[in-house]
């Protein structure tokens, strides 16, 4: 099934290091994929929509200390397999950020049929290190909690 962008999100929350609460935000969905069958997927996240309602620090994010979105204005998830076995649904996958790919496994959280389609919502925590993200240290803590919600059709 397609994904639909006009109804999908991803949201992210990041842990202020202080202690001054989280950072929460959004990337649009592209474009993408999903079969639930399967356990599979893939979708492109338009990593210039990066927002958190902030714009010093939304235009700090999309600089190149960061995601750097002249270079890299795309982010990539491709789910490969599902992964488990003990009762709960996940997808395996790598994720493409700053055009370093790493292996991340997403927890399938609900998916649930809804006007000719599907809706997915998977989770999972990302360590923005592994891609090269490393500039915050100190005011950022490095592992993002990420929520994806997508609306595939047919």
């Amino acid at each position: 099934m397609r994904i639909d962008p006009a109804r999908s999100t991803v949201r992210f929350c990041a842990t202020h290091a202080l202690g001054l609460g989280p950072v929460e935000g959004t990337l649009a969905v592209v474009e993408g994929e999903v079969d639930v069958e399967r356990q599979t997927a893939w979708a492109v996240l338009d990593a210039t929509s990066f927002s958190t309602g902030n714009p010093r620090r939304d235009k700090d994010i999309k600089d190149k200390r960061f995601l750097d979105v002249a270079r890299f204005p795309t982010i990539r998830f491709d789910g490969t397999a599902p992964a488990g076995g003990d009762g709960q649904r996940r997808v395996t996958g790598t994720l493409t950020v700053r055009d370093v790919t790493r292996p991340v496994t997403l927890e399938v959280v609900a998916a649930r049929p809804i006007d000719g389609g599907q809706i997915v919502r998977a989770t999972g925590t990302i360590d923005r290190r592994v891609f090269g993200v490393v500039a915050g240290r100190g005011l950022i803590r490095p592992r993002l909690t990420v929520t994806i919600d997508v609306y595939a059709v047919s």
